[in-house]
């Protein structure tokens, strides 16, 4: 029957696993060196929750963890306390991702340390920044033109910043606009 679960897996271990996908390039590989997760798919979408998974991105950058759940349903990604943490990294994700209506996003994005020039080499891009962040951002629109704001501390192109609140616009076609920059 439809209602039924037609996928049921409580716990899969993945261990040195080769995921291939096609790029302008050729194919890129993430590497999973050890994934732990369950799967459900039913009628209502599908849903994973990751327990545990480490290995190295395209990019040649470590993945030393990611945890949390996602769920699939209607064309949207849901996406519920993603943690991922990188070398110089670490950062939790909550929101979704519309993928069926034009691309758009709703994310939270927490971070106690950020290295953002690690950070952007998961989307295949390369920034010089050397900027070490922590703080909250709340991202919303399409790909190429997301709303931001929230409020951040750290260092970022030379220059210390300390509880300033932000909002703008970023483009993925290198601009940034910000609508306004508060604080120290």
């Amino acid at each position: 029957k439809r209602n039924e679960a037609q996928v049921d897996l409580r716990h899969l271990r993945l261990q040195d696993f080769l995921l291939l996908r096609p790029s302008g390039e050729g194919l890129d590989s993430l590497h999973l060196q050890i994934a732990e997760l369950s799967l459900l798919r039913d009628a209502s979408g599908t849903a994973v929750r990751i327990d545990s998974l480490s290995g190295r991105h395209p990019s040649g950058l470590k993945i030393l963890g990611l945890e949390g759940s996602v769920f699939l349903a209607g064309g949207v990604l849901e996406l519920d306390s993603l943690q991922l943490r990188l070398p110089g990294s670490t950062v939790l994700v909550s929101g979704r991702l519309l993928l069926d209506e034009g691309p758009g996003l709703d994310l939270s994005v927490r971070a106690d340390s950020l290295d953002l020039d690690e950070t952007v080499m998961l989307l295949g891009r390369v920034l010089d920044t050397d900027s070490r962040l922590s703080g909250a951002i709340d991202l919303t629109g399409t790909p190429d033109s997301l709303l931001l704001s929230g409020n951040v501390s750290g260092a970022t192109y030379g220059y210390h910043v300390e509880d300033m609140d932000l909002a703008g616009i970023i483009s993925f076609d290198g601009r940034l606009d910000f609508r306004r920059a508060e604080g120290i």
